[in-house]
């Protein structure tokens, strides 16, 4: 199936310089509200504390 892409009408300058343009309904984020990090050692820790 194949969908044709309309462009967006509206575009705006991002904060970041290196991404340029991007569309103006889009809403920049930070990536480290966007993740959390994961400590696999504190979560080894726990099963063997929990059998």
């Amino acid at each position: 199936m194949t969908v044709t892409l309309r462009p967006y009408t509206e575009c705006k300058q991002a904060r970041l310089a290196s991404l340029g343009m991007m569309p103006a309904p889009w809403k920049e984020k930070r990536a480290k509200h966007l993740f959390r990090e994961i400590d696999e050692r504190s979560q080894a820790v726990k099963r063997r504390t929990c059998q």
